[in-house]
């Protein structure tokens, strides 16, 4: 597993992205007898496209937030490689760009002097972001089948 610490690694690259809220939970964001999950279980729950992202546990806000970046980075990762196995077909260049700044940390501080990763409203933008285009691709799909048949 990809994780040193609070800082998820993405096994596509030399990408990373922190969690914020480095506090350990004792419990449940809202049944408060059930045990808070590890950074690890909120990782192994997490590694896994967007739309087949489990959301039923109730994590605090800003795990929830960094599970649905966690997730987003495999959508980005895949949409990437089927664009490099597509030989440039798959489009969204300058898109996809926008997103992996607004998902993954930077590598030196922001012209403001702030530290090495977006704030909480640029990745919730970009989570944001990611959930629309995914949408979006799969409205063209259906669209494309449609005309298709």
């Amino acid at each position: 597993m990809p994780l040193n610490g609070n800082v998820f690694n993405s096994s596509w690259g030399d990408a990373s992205v922190t969690r914020y809220d480095r506090r350990l939970h004792p419990h449940d964001a809202i049944r408060l007898g059930t045990p808070y999950p590890s950074a690890v279980t909120i990782v192994g729950r997490s590694e896994r496209l967007l739309f087949q992202l489990d959301n039923s546990w109730n994590l605090h806000i800003s795990d929830t937030l960094w599970s649905f970046t966690i997730a987003s980075n495999e959508d980005i990762q895949a949409r990437v490689f089927t664009n490099i196995e597509g030989h440039g077909q798959a489009g969204h260049s300058i898109l996809h760009h926008l997103l992996h700044i607004g998902i993954h940390n930077w590598r030196a501080p922001n012209v403001e002097g702030g530290g090495c990763h977006p704030s909480l409203l640029i990745r919730y933008t970009g989570v944001l972001g990611n959930a629309l285009l995914l949408h979006i691709e799969r409205a063209d799909d259906q669209v494309l089948l449609i005309c298709v048949s």
